[in-house]
């Protein structure tokens, strides 16, 4: 796949099963954690948009 960035890649092969627009994560405990960071890291990359997060009790320390 010369000359396709990674990106478009994985893009186009999302699109027989899920639909892009639509993305939920979650994760339970630690994996509340990582569905917030990833949740953070798409806002603040610019995409792919996150519909819906769903942590289950998150391991997470407030930072004022």
């Amino acid at each position: 796949m010369a000359g396709r960035s990674a990106r478009s890649t994985r893009t186009r092969s999302l699109h027989g099963w899920c639909a892009p627009r639509r993305i939920a994560v979650g994760g339970e405990s630690a994996g509340g954690n990582l569905s917030t960071v990833v949740s953070m890291m798409a806002r603040d990359r610019g995409g792919p948009p996150i519909a819906a997060q769903v942590p289950i009790c998150p391991v997470v320390t407030a930072v004022a």
